[in-house]
């Protein structure tokens, strides 16, 4: 079954803290994803889990890359200046 995501097109938006913001919004369709399949149990979905874990390690990867290329540390991540994300 394919996926459809909402916010998975954040290497189109304009600047890296535009693209921060929609990235997150991606993030977090994905760990809702996951989350959707903690409470099922079929053995069949876990290949697709795998894939999903991965392709969420990536995306986080990518944030880490964004954080440093806007100069955020650990300590300022939380308090980077909002950007807002409008619809397409």
């Amino acid at each position: 079954m394919a996926t459809t995501w909402s916010h998975n097109g954040w290497r189109r938006e304009d600047g890296y803290a535009a693209q921060r913001a929609k990235l997150i919004l991606h993030i977090e369709e994905v760990e809702n994803r996951l989350a959707d399949w903690q409470t099922q149990s079929a053995q069949g979905q876990s290949g697709a889990r795998f894939q999903l874990e991965q392709y969420l390690s990536k995306l986080e990867s990518k944030l880490r890359e964004l954080d440093a290329a806007l100069g955020l540390t650990p300590e300022n991540a939380d308090h980077a200046s909002f950007v807002q994300v409008t619809p397409i």
